[in-house]
């Protein structure tokens, strides 16, 4: 198996495995199911132990090892080793097999070379997708700047606004609150994506609830008109 670690909730997450036999996609998605249940955390089992302690593992007697957490019946031999960024552990391989003293020295060099390209691989697409996620948000940012300076209208800047927030983020729903600097309250302006138009009835005080203190936040830190 390869699993990528999620060092932010410390989970461990099924990225690809090979098992002979397998005869149907309903088989292997029985196993992958199997896999996850088995193994979702650092520290669990060998795989778990090697994230968790950022060392190779290899033993030739897994009944045995009190960190051996049992997948399948009658497996004698295992070699783990953490896929790594420099020192910061981002996955691990895990090799198990039937036969006693399957794997040797060499195969466990072989397996780092292997954890090295795994780690390179991993890395770049992170790396290329970073990369397109900022151009997708330069992209939206020009596209409300272009709105802001080509309309009068506010409704037309909002409409693209929300729809820029939405489609980068990845929400359901949106909304524009506007502030009345004399009566310091936050009422509607816009919004996308509700099921009902209870939103439009929202009049928030600066100060109360989220919004109102985030607003109020930005409120404090804009510049002093001169009298």
């Amino acid at each position: 198996t390869i699993r990528l670690y999620h060092p932010q909730d410390e989970t461990l997450e099924l990225l690809a495995f090979n098992q002979p036999g397998i005869k149907s996609e309903q088989e292997r998605n029985a196993l992958a199911e199997r896999f996850n249940a088995s193994i979702s955390k650092k520290g669990q089992g060998l795989s778990g132990w090697a994230v968790e302690h950022a060392q190779n593992v290899r033993t030739n007697d897994l009944p045995h090892d009190p960190r051996y957490f049992e997948t399948f019946p009658g497996l004698q031999s295992g070699l783990y080793v953490p896929i790594k960024i420099a020192e910061q552990v981002i996955g691990v391989i895990s090799i198990e097999s039937e036969e006693a003293n399957a794997f040797s020295e060499a195969d466990e060099r072989l397996t780092a070379t292997l954890a090295a390209q795994a780690a390179s691989a991993l890395e770049n697409a992170r790396l290329f997708d970073e990369t397109r996620q900022r151009l997708k948000r330069i992209q939206a940012l020009r596209n409300i700047d272009m709105a802001i300076s080509g309309s009068t209208d506010l409704r037309v800047t909002f409409t693209v606004a929300l729809d820029e927030i939405v489609n980068q983020l990845g929400i359901d729903a949106a909304c524009i609150l506007r502030l009345d600097p004399h009566t310091q309250v936050l009422t509607y302006a816009a919004g996308r994506g509700f099921q009902t138009n209870a939103i439009e009835k929202t009049a928030v005080r600066l100060g109360e609830g989220h919004a109102g203190r985030a607003a109020l936040e930005q409120f404090l830190h804009l510049p002093l008109r001169p009298a």
